[in-house]
């Protein structure tokens, strides 16, 4: 045991003092007593007392001595060493992700034990600094910088608290890269709280004083309420679905219960679960089996509140586990601010004005061919809210928020003819921006005063919005039907925005998001996001808006990556830095315990042996007691500091670099000025920062020496390097030196530290005069190009004045375009052409740099944009067609298109997969699934989903559901199902087959052992199989008679009836009239909306005469197709029957094509499949594959088969008539899956062939389905950030000697080389300085034992700092400083005293357990001595005046009483006697003998009570 001081020993002189007070005998006092015989035997008894009963006896001075020396050993600050960690700088990660609110077994969450566990280390810990850091979906907060207060740091890890979102660790990186310190005396050691499902970004993190990783909590079963979700019925009611999923190895059983909640303060439940008053609405039991999810259906529930909330309950786990977390058993739902659009439509009728108003707000648009009445009536009488006027339409100028299309909109300045419209980057276009629209006629306009140009031609406005005395209007400068906007996907979306515009009716996009998420507001929305949390953490239901109007959304816990606790980790222990040392371990504590229950027995020693009774000495026992249990809480005296530390931080970006002369002037003069108890200190700061002047009070400045460097504007890392400079025990201010733009970091990631510290934020704003300027804002072109591709260049162009330019396209130094362009006032974008050269080989580079040269410039450092396309050899592709299928005019396609494609029939498709992955990609061509090998279909999921490969289907009578897809793997991988959007608009069918069973069809096929009638009975049954659960089905066979096998029923059974089917017993000869009329007599008692027949037959019937056949199959609407089973069937008799009755007529010698037929004809018959006309497109002209094609108008398909997109699909070209999806796109696991629902024959694309765009069209679908099939080969990645490269590759051929090395090529042409690191199995990474601006190309090599494995080239474009982006604003700076500091003028005094600086904290410990032996040693005394409060003289006084006072008042009442008796006695004398007066005097001697016999008592000794006590001692002994 080792002390931290000596001099408490001094206090150990109190011990020879208790001796001493012990050998005193106090003076007594003087009492009358009537014998001295009790004293003499006392004594006697005292002197034959043996050493044990002395000892028993004085038991009291040993206790208290005992208790000095405790005393004085806990003033002396005992300790011993133990294992701990001391000195230098730790940074504490935790995680307050969502998933750290799992409970554990022990009843602790996560998060919890992280918080005791960095605590303990903060405990633990000597002379080291700790920064705290945070992280979770809502961001990065630093919470402390450099702090050494342990009461402090534990208060602030206690005060932690979990959000509901995810979160990663590796996002802080940024943070702690500031915190880390730039040379190894500043390095910090990083120490990781987090738990199994967080423990995967711990490798990635990067440390430069080691690290260290805690796992709080294990595995856990939990189950989570995902979402609650709800449709209005016609009927006024609600059905609500409620998500749930079973995170859990186990099954569980549960209660889904539903609420209507009432908020009954209007507050937000998230931080109000106390208010809600609610009802109980519904209640369901569920069972779940391990990681299942499913969905809970409440329908035709009454909801009149505003809130509806589901709750999990009554949970148990099969295997007895508890759900390990209770905040996402709860959803919520609300009712969203209705859209109430009611919109009217003036003029003649507008079909793709109509069609969209029904897309957008799922009602009809009413219309008028004037707008006459509005002047008449009201608009709001009317209740209509906008109105739309057709072109051709004038306006009236009535008070109605209006939507113009055409020349009479506004005042027009200029007619143009077969433009490009190219729409603008603002609120009205959101989602729109950089899309063009083709108009043959368009109409300029001058912009009234407060409007927003939204569309332009070459800087002119040729479509406006704005509000004007309260009207909304929107201006758009053509006629729609004069352009291919109304055809283009993006048409709905413009409507929308406009209406909603126009209409006003919420502030909010959507009423639900995760915690975590940035509320989306709408773009109109002028809401103040300092009012609210734009950003919530904790799941609930919030409020949004004015004092006058509200709207509530949803924050969902975000179940996805938090509910699922099942993820572990192992602790990893420190690394670099953290290993343990010996530290300090007090024990004050222990003996302060010791000494607190030593008080007490002593106590009771005293009381028992004294027969204490009085109130003074527990008094002073009491004091004494207190004042060692502050001293236990530690209590502290907490005062200002007395000095002030102020660090100016100083802007040096080159955004800056113009006010260097002013900010030196401004420290000259602020340090001339500085007073007394301060000390001052400099950091200059661009992307980097630097000390430019540690802290010191001396009054000297010298100007600025340090350049860092200027590139950037970092707010974020200079104002913790500040921080990180003042000492604790200064009081704190930051006096920032800056024009406010920030290009690097987050501000606001200090905001914490910055309060927890308490240090005052300054800020002195610098703005300088905008100049001319124009830049190349970015330049896009393709990822991945091949030999010989045409491709295009976008180029975004940003300027602050209008002017003539140059824009240059280099190749290297070579320059290889040049165009004069116009450069108007805003955004310019340009898009140019290019071809790869034909014989460029694998693995090179398209490089670029766009230049940028405009007249008045003043800027030459951003007018450089670099870019650049790995070049690739076209990967391999296999096209696979059906039967029948003609592919001679897809070939020129392909090969204009430069693939490298190989041709195969469906029976000769590969089905093994290491033959299907020869090919990146599959194009599927109108082919029958059973024409497919089994093996293909086998493999194809997984070559797709799993390899990554590409699968394109192209249609035709043969694909889709005609060709058997659906319920398959090729539906599975396909984007689109086969079913129809809406099965309930399929017409309901009645199908009757009416199968022939005479004796020639039991004739083998092919030599097989199946016959033409067991392929009838299978194409039977694949017919059954596609016809919906509200069809009719009848089987009817025929010989020489009919018999109905499956009489006409509904579809509700298909297994009963296949099985009815196999029963089917081959007959005679071949009558087949007679069952025609039967099915015909059946099926015109249906009510079923189709009826159709299908006949099949391989012979010749009894007659050729079908005349009234024909004639009533016509007159009901029935129809009939026939198949004609090989040459021996009466094929021109069959023919006539089909063309005649509306159906199909097939012919098959082979059998094996039935079912085909079958199936076909259950889609074909229903006419809802098969789409045949005219049909219009309507395009994503944004997307990838159709950007910049067609620029013209895309031309008509005339046919396609319907399929509905999936929900997770893209419909990148859908029909313009009927909406069905035409080319549909999706990312299917780690592959890519497109639907081509028209064919490549020419039947339905024949407008397509021959033109340039439909070739390109091809190609980039190649592209697309091609892009993501890398998986198995080498791969690498580069992300450039700031002037860091990080170049990621990997590969699956590796083992111990695998080395990967990169050679580096700058700007400069200077090459160096680098070795990639393994960062785990296969994957290799390096980060690569980049400072200058230009081209980096990289050549990465893999070798194994010195030789070449594989090589690959890549790049890195590096732009000019956004230092020189005139657009960079300083608005996110200033709110940040006036949330969390002010602004300066040149001229404020900067000086005065900070009055909330940092408190330093003074431990009165020491005073106090000095005080308490002083305090003690008193007590004893005064026992001892036997002073009691009477004898204190004060105290005596103060009876004394009591006592006089009495006294007086005694004497005054007997005064008044002795004259009330003399007036009494008169009294009486003049009446009769009462009462005997003898007797009262009797009475009155009687008390005054009392009274004196007392006053005997109290003044001598009672001597039999005396020997009493003498008796009760003697029989003890």
């Amino acid at each position: 045991m080792i002390f931290e001081s000596l001099w408490p020993l001094l206090f150990l002189a109190a011990v020879p003092v208790i001796i001493i007070l012990y050998l005193l005998k106090p003076k007594g006092e003087d009492y009358l007593i009537s014998s001295n015989l009790l004293w003499k035997e006392l004594l006697k008894n005292e002197q034959s007392r043996t050493f044990l009963e002395k000892f028993v006896h004085n038991i009291l001075m040993y206790l208290q001595i005992l208790i000095t020396v405790l005393l004085v050993i806990a003033l002396m600050s005992p300790f011993i060493k133990v294992d701990g960690q001391r000195g230098g700088r730790k940074i504490l990660l935790l995680d307050t992700s969502g998933s750290m609110q799992h409970v554990s077994d022990t009843g602790k969450s996560r998060m919890e034990e992280a918080v005791s566990h960095a605590c303990d280390i903060v405990r633990n810990s000597e002379n080291t600094k700790f920064s705290i850091v945070t992280t979770d979906a809502a961001g990065v907060k630093l919470l402390a910088v450099d702090l050494t207060d342990t009461d402090s740091l534990v208060e602030t890890l206690q005060r932690l608290e979990c959000s509901d979102g995810g979160g990663t660790l590796v996002q802080a990186q940024n943070v702690l890269d500031t915190l880390m310190g730039d040379t190894t005396q500043e390095a910090a050691a990083l120490i990781v709280c987090t738990d199994g499902e967080g423990a995967d970004g711990f490798e990635k993190l990067q440390s430069t004083g080691g690290k260290e990783l805690f796992v709080a909590g294990t595995p856990s079963a939990n189950i989570a309420n995902e979402y609650t979700a709800y449709t209005r019925r016609e009927d006024g009611l609600y059905d609500v679905m409620v998500s749930v999923a079973n995170y859990s190895d186990e099954e569980v059983s549960f209660e889904v219960s539903l609420y209507e909640e009432n908020d009954a303060n209007g507050e937000n439940s998230a931080d109000n679960e106390n208010s809600v008053d609610e009802k109980l609405v519904a209640l369901k039991q569920l069972h779940l089996m391990p990681s299942e999810s499913t969905f809970c259906l409440f329908e035709a529930v009454e909801w009149q509140g505003q809130v509806l909330s589901s709750r999990l309950g009554s949970i148990s786990f099969s295997g007895g586990a508890r759900d390990s977390l209770m905040r996402d058993n709860i959803s919520q739902a609300v009712k969203g601010k209705k859209q109430q659009l009611h919109g009217l439509l003036v003029g003649e009728g507008n079909t793709f004005l109509e069609k969209a108003y029904l897309a957008v707000t799922g009602e009809s648009i009413a219309k008028s061919a004037s707008d006459d009445a509005l002047m008449r009536t009201p608009l709001k009488e009317m209740e209509y809210n906008a109105v739309i006027y057709d072109a051709g339409t004038k306006p009236q100028p009535a008070a109605s928020n209006r939507l113009v299309f055409g020349a009479l909109g506004g005042s027009v300045t200029e007619t143009l003819e077969n433009v490009i419209l190219e729409v603008t980057d603002c609120d009205l276009a959101a989602g729109l921006s950089g899309f063009t629209v083709g108009v043959n006629t368009a109409y300029c306009f001058d912009l009234p005063e407060g409007a927003q140009c939204f569309l332009e031609y070459d800087g002119r406005c040729a479509g406006y919005y704005r509000e004007a005395d309260g009207i909304r209007e929107i201006v758009v400068g053509f006629d729609i039907r004069e352009s291919d906007f109304p055809l283009r996907a993006e048409f709905p979306v413009f409507l929308a925005n406009a209406m909603y515009y126009l209409t006003d009716t919420s502030w909010l996009s959507s009423t639900v998001c995760y915690a975590g998420e940035e509320i989306l507001l709408q773009p109109w929305a002028e809401l103040d996001r300092t009012q609210f949390d734009s950003r919530p953490s904790k799941a609930g239901v919030y409020s949004i808006g004015k004092e006058n109007r509200q709207e509530s959304y949803v924050v969902l816990f975000q179940t996805a990556t938090e509910s699922d606790g099942r993820g572990e980790a192992e602790s990893v222990s420190g690394t670099g830095g953290l290993g343990f040392q010996k530290v300090k371990r007090t024990l004050r504590t222990l003996f302060l315990i010791i000494v607190l229950m030593l008080l007490v027995l002593e106590w009771v020693v005293y009381v028992r042996q004294m027969r204490y009774r009085g109130r003074f000495y527990l008094a002073v026992r009491g004091c004494l007691v207190f004042c060692i249990f502050l001293a236990l809480s530690g209590v502290r005296l907490y005062k200002g500091s007395s000095q002030t530390a102020t660090v100016f931080v100083v802007d040096y970006s080159n955004s800056n670099e113009a006010h260097i002369g002013e900010m030196e002037e401004y420290l000259a003069e602020a340090v001339s000025h500085m007073p007394a108890g301060n000390v001052y200190g400099i950091v200059t700061f661009g992307k980097n920062t630097l000390v430019e002047q540690f802290l010191t009070s001396e009054k000297h400045y010298a100007g600025l020496m340090t350049v860092p460097e200027k590139t950037a504007t970092n707010f974020e890392e200079a104002v913790s390097k500040a921080l990180m400079m003042i000492p604790a025990e200064y009081s704190k201010r930051l006096v920032v030196l800056t024009d406010g733009k920030e290009t690097r970091g987050d501000i606001r990631n200090m905001a914490q530290a910055l309060t927890a510290s308490r240090a005052e934020f300054l800020t002195l704003l610098f703005s300088q005069e905008e100049k001319p300027d124009a830049y190349i804002d970015s330049v896009v072109l393709p990822s991945y190009l091949y030999p010989g591709d045409k491709y295009s260049i976008t180029v975004l162009v940003e300027s602050n004045f209008d002017t003539e330019a140059v824009l240059a396209l280099y190749d290297g130094s070579r320059q290889t375009a040049a165009n004069n362009v116009h450069l108007n006032k805003g955004r310019n974008r340009f898009v140019f052409s290019a071809q790869v050269n034909a014989e460029a080989g694998r693995n090179s580079m398209e490089t670029l740099r766009v230049q940028v040269q405009a007249q008045g410039d003043t800027c030459a450092e951003n007018d450089s944009y670099n870019a650049y396309s790995i070049v690739e050899m076209p990967p391999r592709v296999l096209v696979i067609s059906g039967q029948d299928t003609n592919t001679s005019g897809f070939a020129p396609v392909l090969n204009a298109a430069g693939c490298n494609y190989s041709m195969v029939s469906a029976l000769n498709a590969p089905n093994e997969i290491n033959a299907m992955l020869e090919y990146k990609a599959m194009i599927l061509v109108d082919t029958y699934i059973d024409e497919l090998p089994d093996g293909f279909l086998a493999n194809l999921e997984t070559y797709v989903k799993d390899y990554g490969c590409g699968f394109v289907c192209c249609g035709g009578e043969n694909s889709y559901a005609l060709g058997g897809y659906r319920d398959t793997v090729l539906e599975t991988v396909l984007p689109v199902e086969m079913q129809l959007r809406s099965f309930n608009e399929i017409p309901s069918m009645a199908m009757v087959m009416v199968i022939d069973r005479s004796g020639s069809m039991n004739r083998s096929v092919d030599g097989r052992r199946l016959t033409n009638l067991d392929m009838a009975v299978r194409a039977a049954e694949v017919a059954v199989d596609n016809l919906g659960d509200s069809d009719y089905v009848g089987i009817l066979t025929f010989d020489d008679w009919y018999q109905w096998q499956t009489a006409l029923r509904q579809v509700d059974d298909k297994q009963a009836i296949k099985d009815q089917l196999w029963q089917i017993e081959e007959g005679g000869g071949t009558t087949i009239k007679p069952a025609l009329r039967e099915a015909y007599n059946v099926l015109s008692n249906n009510p079923a909306s189709v009826r159709h027949v299908v006949l099949l037959t391989d012979g010749m019937g009894e007659t050729k005469d079908y005349s009234d056949i024909i004639s009533d199959y016509a007159g009901s609407g029935i129809t009939l197709s026939s198949v004609a089973v090989g040459e021996g069937a009466d094929q021109k008799t069959l023919e006539q029957l089909a063309d005649m009755c509306g159906g199909r007529y097939y012919y098959s010698d082979s059998s094996s094509d039935i079912p085909r037929i079958f199936a076909q004809e259950v889609f074909l018959g229903s006419d809802s499949y098969i789409q045949n006309g005219v049909f219009s497109l309507a395009v994503q002209g944004g997307h990838e594959l159709t950007a910049n094609l067609f620029a013209d108008g895309w031309p008509a398909l005339y046919g396609y088969v319907a399929a509905t997109p999936k929900t997770a699909s893209n419909p990148v070209i859908v029909s313009g008539e009927k909406g069905d999806p035409l080319l549909t796109v999706w990312q299917y696991g780690l592959g890519r899956s497109v639907a081509w629902n028209s064919d490549i024959t020419g039947k339905w694309s024949g407008a397509f062939a021959g033109q340039e765009d439909y070739v390109q069209l091809w190609k980039r679908i190649v592209d697309y389905t091609t892009g993501n099939t890398n998986l198995g080969e080498d791969r690498v990645e580069v992300v450039t950030s700031g002037d860091q490269t990080e170049i990621l590759y990997r590969t699956e051929d590796f083992d111990s000697a695998t080395e990967i090395m990169v050679t580096v090529i700058n700007p400069s042409e200077e090459k160096t080389e680098e070795r990639l690191r393994a960062s785990e199995p296969g994957s290799y990474s390096a980060k690569i300085s980049t400072p200058q601006a230009g081209l980096y190309h990289f050549t990465i090599r893999r070798t194994k034992g010195g030789e070449i494995q594989n090589y690959m080239t890549t790049a890195a474009a590096v732009q000019f700092s956004d230092e020189y982006k005139f657009d960079v604003s300083a608005a996110s700076y200033l709110k940040f400083v006036e949330q969390y500091g002010r602004l300066l003028t040149g001229k404020e005094q900067l000086w005065t005293r900070i009055a909330a600086g940092e408190r330093a904290g003074y431990p009165l410990t020491n005073w106090l357990l000095a005080f308490a032996v002083v305090l003690f040693l008193a007590d004893v005394a005064m026992r001892r001595l036997q002073y009691v409060p009477n004898r204190l003289p004060f105290l005596a006084a103060v009876r004394r005046r009591k006592a006089q006072k009495l006294a007086e008042s005694t004497a005054y009442e007997e005064k008044n009483g002795a004259a009330a008796e003399s007036a009494a006695l008169a009294d009486t004398a003049q009446e009769p006697p009462v009462q005997n007066t003898a007797s009262k005097a009797g009475q009155k001697k009687k008390q005054q003998k009392k009274q004196k016999k007392r006053r005997q008592s109290e003044e001598t000794l009672d001597t039999s009570q005396l020997l009493k006590k003498r008796e009760e001692r003697r029989r003890r002994d």
